[in-house]
């Protein structure tokens, strides 16, 4: 713990590739003490804006002796006390600690005079490589860069000079106009070109009014009148205020917090929709850079598809475990997806091949089956229609009675016999003679009781 210093903590934020101003290490027995413990020390403190824990340093028995805290804005070491009461444990103090640059022997910054950055394409042109710069003393080291630094702000412009990506126009006008981009991609776009762009901020502010037309740039120069002093990221809050979303940093986590993969979304395509979502949130002050690849991840296996393969094996695997970076992450998921799109493919062409066959055997079997089955039923109809006629034959034959009908092919409605009708039955005529008052018994003459004369054939 005694050769831990404050040129260690600036190189542990350069290794963690975060901004030494907004960073501060608590020094002292941290093994069995929570990060939320620290964490609510330090949020009371004046000018500490969302302290978040990013590394932690071990000795050499694995003891935490040391966390790293970055702060969402930039610290003021004179309003932040060198010893911290450590937590709930009375008596105890934590020891603060702040980054320093290394020096070197001759009192120079190891990384530059006093941390000045020059432009590689300005020390082109002016042809004064740092490598032929003689050994100066302190004070005229001090002096050099401080001309350099004038001369690198005075001519900014030249550097690059007509070589820069322009950013495409942007007007304001809905709906859009043909040949412009929306607010959202222009401004994704603008964010990474300022990123990019190695020149003074007055020329950063000169190249983002250029693209700006109509009441977008009126925009830009009313925010300009307001303020002289004005910076580019100034003039991107102005826009966001007029053309972005209305959706504060509480509505966009929330919105992270309900994304969910779309069904047959590629998990690709959901991870860009996160990364945009998260990327939105940390532009507008919700999320720290070091937390995005940990908030991607987290959502990612929270909002995938539980029936989506690739996301079951980063759920079940070390992969999952690990905040990979942007890159990695996504190509270890590209992988994935070309195997399971061969996988697929290769089962779907077995699959057609298979049924194929089986659908061509299974008509030729249902038509033999069709076939044979017509076969029987005519042999069925003509057996039936033979059988049919034989029984008519035998139940119904010729009578020489019946008026001129030889054949009586229906049965009587009264005793239920063939060869007659029912008023030709004897046994309503045996009826009718038995219960008749006529005065003549005669059968011929007494008829059937209706004035009809009796068939002769029938009368016994």
């Amino acid at each position: 713990m005694g050769d831990f210093t404050c040129e260690d903590i600036y190189d542990w934020c350069k290794r963690k590739d975060v901004n030494p101003d907004h960073c501060i290490g608590i020094c002292g027995n941290l093994n069995d003490v929570p990060e939320e413990d620290i964490e609510s020390v330090l949020r009371p403190l004046y000018g500490v804006v969302r302290p978040i824990i990013i590394d932690q340093w071990k000795g050499d028995l694995g003891v935490i002796c040391a966390v790293l805290v970055v702060t969402q804005s930039p610290l003021e070491r004179d309003m932040i006390p060198m010893a911290l009461p450590a937590g709930s444990v009375p008596g105890r103090k934590w020891k603060v600690m702040w980054p320093i640059a290394r020096i070197d022997s001759e009192g120079e910054d190891s990384h530059g005079i006093d941390n000045v950055t020059f432009s590689p394409g300005l020390l082109a042109k002016e042809e004064l490589p740092l490598e032929n710069t003689p050994n100066l003393a302190p004070s005229e080291g001090n002096q050099l860069a401080n001309a350099l630094n004038n001369i690198a702000g005075a001519f900014g412009q030249l550097h690059h000079e007509g070589g820069y990506r322009r950013l495409r126009n942007f007007s304001g006008i809905m709906p859009v106009p043909s040949g412009e981009d929306s607010y959202e991609t222009w401004r994704e776009n603008a964010v990474q070109q300022l990123e990019e762009w190695q020149c003074a901020e007055s020329v950063k502010r000169q190249r983002l009014a250029e693209s700006l037309r109509g009441p977008a740039g009126e925009v830009v120069q009313a925010t300009r009148r307001g303020n002289a002093n004005a910076t580019s990221q100034d003039y991107l809050k102005a826009l966001d205020l007029e053309y972005g979303s209305p959706e504060d940093v509480n509505d966009l986590v929330y919105r992270l917090r309900h994304t969910y993969q779309k069904q047959d979304e590629r998990l690709s395509s959901f991870i860009y929709r996160l990364d945009k979502l998260i990327y939105n949130i940390v532009y507008k002050g919700g999320f720290q850079k070091v937390e995005v690849d940990k908030q991607r991840l987290q959502q990612l296996l929270r909002g995938a598809l539980g029936s989506d393969p690739i996301a079951q094996k980063l759920r079940f695997t070390e992969v999952g475990r690990e905040a990979l970076p942007f890159h990695q992450l996504m190509n270890i998921v590209k992988q994935e997806e070309v195997l399971v799109e061969a996988r697929d493919k290769n089962m779907k062409k077995a699959y057609t091949a298979v049924t194929k066959a089986d659908v061509t055997a299974s008509m030729e079997e249902l038509n033999k089956n069709i076939s044979d089955l017509s076969k029987r039923l005519q042999q069925l109809e003509t057996t039936r229609e033979k059988d049919q006629q034989t029984i008519v034959t035998a139940r119904y034959p010729s009578m020489p009675f019946g008026r001129g009908r030889g054949i009586r092919t229906q049965d009587c409605f009264r005793c239920g016999r063939p060869g007659h009708r029912a008023f030709e039955c004897r046994q309503r005529l045996n009826a009718s003679f038995s219960n008749s008052d006529l005065p003549s018994q005669n059968p011929e003459r007494s008829g059937n009781g209706r004035g009809r004369p009796v068939n002769p054939a029938l009368v016994p």
